[in-house]
């Protein structure tokens, strides 16, 4: 007799479905969630009853983007159990729709001057903030960041996968990286997220920003930079670092990532 119980057979297949400790960690998390929230009635009712799973999962809370993100571990466990015998049949369960919100921009007279209310409460936290504005760079790229990376006022930014990134840098990023020999293993090294959140967050707020945006925000605005100034897609796409550009991109591509430095340097404000 077939056995569809959903955690008994995530149990049995985990570690062949998600090698990995991390994604195996989210994985169960995420499964036991929605066997609880399914009732516990195994894997093919709760597929075939999936609707009124997500509209319990909308109920406590949960965006349509973080609902997506959880199915997708029930998907591969369906597919798993399937391939095993363990059910006896695949039962699909649809991605939602999602709504892409924009998100919310600060123009550069905006950060300039939030960057100075920080620069005069936060010094350290003011070298972080800095160097994402003129970056586009994520804040798990920054603080990953070694002194090895950085040469010549340039920084190369690495990837889980090994895959590097090599990008030239503005006058005020540069000195965000300035060696620091209280800083043995990297540039923000010791930086506190809590801490920094907050500061950036009153610095916003000190500065006549009505709508605040995190630390990570940092990176659209740095990408919408380069929109405005006419930068072309493949070139935006080069310096964030994201692998595939627009299929659609009606630019003609460049490699002059120097370019994309001045555009950024231009709007700057020169510090002492």
């Amino acid at each position: 007799m077939l056995d569809d119980n959903l955690v008994a057979v995530l149990d049995v297949l985990k570690f062949r479905l998600w090698p990995n400790a991390a994604h195996r960690y989210n994985a169960e998390l995420a499964i036991n969630e929605l066997d609880r929230l399914a009732g516990r009635c195994g894997i093919v009712a709760t597929a075939l009853s999936i609707d009124q799973t997500v509209t319990r999962y909308r109920n406590a809370g949960n965006s349509d983007p973080t609902i997506n993100r959880k199915l997708s571990f029930f998907r591969k466990l369906i597919k798993g159990a399937f391939d095993a015998g363990y059910i006896p049949e695949s039962p699909r369960v649809d991605r939602l729709p999602e709504i892409t919100k924009a998100p919310t921009l600060l123009s550069n007279d905006q950060i300039n001057r939030a960057l100075a209310a920080l620069e005069a409460s936060d010094r350290e936290s003011h070298r972080l903030i800095t160097f994402l504005a003129d970056t586009g760079s994520t804040m798990k790229e920054a603080l990953a960041l070694r002194w090895s990376d950085i040469t010549h006022r340039h920084v190369t930014f690495w990837s889980s996968t090994g895959y590097g990134r090599t990008i030239p840098l503005t006058q005020r990023a540069s000195k965000a990286l300035t060696f620091r020999s209280s800083l043995p293993q990297g540039p923000f090294s010791a930086v506190r997220l809590k801490g920094l959140r907050a500061a950036w967050r009153r610095s916003q707020i000190d500065a006549g920003i009505g709508s605040p945006i995190s630390p990570s925000g940092l990176r659209y605005c740095c990408e919408a930079r380069l929109v405005e100034q006419g930068v072309d897609t493949k070139t935006i796409h080069r310096w964030m670092g994201y692998r595939t550009p627009r299929t659609s991109s009606r630019f003609v591509t460049s490699d002059d990532l120097r370019g994309v430095q001045i555009v950024l340097e231009n709007g700057c404000v020169e510090e002492p």
